[in-house]
């Protein structure tokens, strides 16, 4: 069951913290919620445990158990199904159903972020108002589609997969350092070929990727992106040269992060690194799987036993057949291909780490 089939207005109004956030803020949240329904009897979370869930009560009776013995229960109209139940990590307590109960579960990391954007916002209004006299609601005609778009792309970056490893102290001091640009339509933000030095999000606008196999060839649009939508990591991460162009389609803004901040505020902290012993233990003993990324000439002349080969550049259009349940270990020789490929993975909703140091550092290719 979804939050729309609900009173998802009444709902985040008796909720903490969901009733500080704006109405905005609060239909994005729960968007991102899960329904759950419970029978009678059923262990909701278990004492001892972790999860990343904040566990708030909609219907019905939650018996709260501690070392074996009843301690609370909570119905959905005590003042304890205000708050999340039982909220400290590892778990103090088991819930258990004591009826048939509704359970809303939203991700903890998420709310953080979204009350860091709503002080973000707010901070942004009382400095303009400071700074012109004026109310910010009174510079804009409210409703316009123009406005709703300036105002998601900061919901939207922080509800993707990507955004939602990076720690909430983090995305605070990206919305401090990051620059905005104004673009023009047929504006060319990124050159296929040059040097990366840039990370870009876009505030308004769409722009294409496009993309030029030889110079015999004519350019090819790639895909369109929109508000919230990032680009420019891969160059960053290899310290390669720009892969594809991107252009703008429309006029709008963009947010620019620079290739220090982007190294320390997301690389660091979305991507995990592996020495090949502890891969080697989580692939026996945690069904991790090696994903190699190199060219299957590289493969066939030092391969990685029980290895995925899927080289980099088609790695995009192998995503619908890997399992979203499975972490992968990704691999190639020097870790520059990997080290893109697992931050590919992880923007797209997949558990990757890669290969510190690569193959060869590990004697693979001796």
């Amino acid at each position: 069951m979804a939050t729309d089939k609900l009173n998802a207005a009444e709902i985040a109004a008796r909720l903490v913290p969901l009733n500080a956030l704006s109405p905005r803020l609060q239909r994005d949240l729960l968007r991102k919620a899960s329904i759950v329904t419970y029978d009678e009897g059923k262990i909701i979370f278990k004492e001892g445990n972790k999860d990343h869930f904040s566990f708030y009560l909609l219907d019905g009776q939650v018996q709260l158990e501690s070392r074996g013995q009843k301690r609370n229960s909570i119905t959905k109209d005590s003042a304890a199904a205000k708050y999340p139940i039982a909220q400290l990590q590892p778990r103090r307590y088991s819930a258990k159903a004591a009826t048939r109960v509704t359970m809303m579960l939203l991700n903890r990391h998420l709310i953080d972020k979204m009350i860091v954007l709503q002080e973000k916002e707010q901070a942004d209004e009382t400095m303009a108002e400071h700074t012109t006299g004026t109310s910010v609601s009174e510079l804009s005609s409210p409703g316009s589609s123009a406005e709703a778009t300036e105002e998601d792309w900061m919901a939207i970056m922080l509800q993707s997969e990507l955004f939602g490893k990076i720690p909430t102290a983090n995305i605070y001091k990206l919305f401090e350092v990051m620059k905005p640009v104004e673009a023009k339509a047929k504006q060319v933000i990124v050159k296929q070929g040059d040097k990366g030095d840039s990370y870009f999000v876009i505030k308004a606008g769409k722009c294409a990727v496009v993309q030029q196999a030889s110079k015999n060839t004519p350019p090819k649009q790639m895909a369109t992106l929109g508000p919230g939508d990032s680009f420019g990591e891969e160059s960053l991460i290899s310290s390669g040269a720009r892969n594809a162009s991107v252009v703008m389609l429309t006029t709008g803004s963009l947010m620019q992060l620079s290739k220090r901040d982007f190294e320390n505020l997301i690389r660091k902290t979305a991507l995990e690194t592996v020495s090949f012993a502890t891969a080697e233990k989580l692939v026996k003993e945690k069904g991790a799987r090696w994903l190699d990324v190199r060219f299957p000439s590289e493969v066939d002349s030092n391969p990685l036993q029980d290895s995925l080969n899927v080289p980099f550049y088609t790695l995009r259009k192998y995503f619908q057949k890997m399992n979203r349940d499975k972490q992968y270990i990704v691999c190639c020789d020097t870790g520059e291909r990997s080290a893109s490929a697992a931050f590919l993975l992880v923007q797209n909703g997949f558990n990757a780490c890669y290969l510190s140091g690569g193959l060869q550092s590990v004697g693979q290719n001796e």
